[in-house]
């Protein structure tokens, strides 16, 4: 049984060359795909990972890893535990960013184009939303 529409079912790592991360595609269960990252030549780059969250889970927390605005490597975390991983690995900085109250993260949220993200995009999810 596939959950609500709007939950994520994968994630999409776009990397560059050297594995540091470019950005990554949400993938929503109705198909819907929302890209988050930076373009280099105005392209959303190539795929070259994937992260399938595992059924009935969701996404709660992101892990962004680089100095500065240095974007070296992405963990994903399901409500699990399971964790997915993008990029290299790196001695940069990780910062953390949860939903809370059960909300999933759909997105993220960058301060500007060429820096790693600074916040989760969370939404309620639509399993909690209370039927009238």
């Amino acid at each position: 049984s596939s959950g609500p529409d709007m939950d994520v079912k994968e994630v999409l790592g776009h990397e560059s060359a050297d594995r540091k991360v470019l950005g990554v595609t949400f993938v929503q269960n109705n198909g819907q795909r929302k890209y988050y990252g930076k373009k280099p030549n105005g392209q959303v780059p190539p795929v070259s990972t994937k992260f399938v969250v595992p059924s009935g889970q969701f996404l709660v927390k992101a892990a962004p890893y680089g100095n500065g605005c240095a974007w070296d490597r992405l963990e994903l975390f399901t409500n699990q535990g399971i964790k997915g991983v993008f990029g290299k690995k790196t001695n940069g900085k990780k910062d953390e960013y949860m939903c809370a109250n059960c909300r999933m993260a759909v997105g993220l949220l960058f301060p500007h184009e060429s820096c790693k993200p600074d916040a989760v995009l969370c939404e309620i999810r639509a399993s909690d939303v209370k039927k009238n």
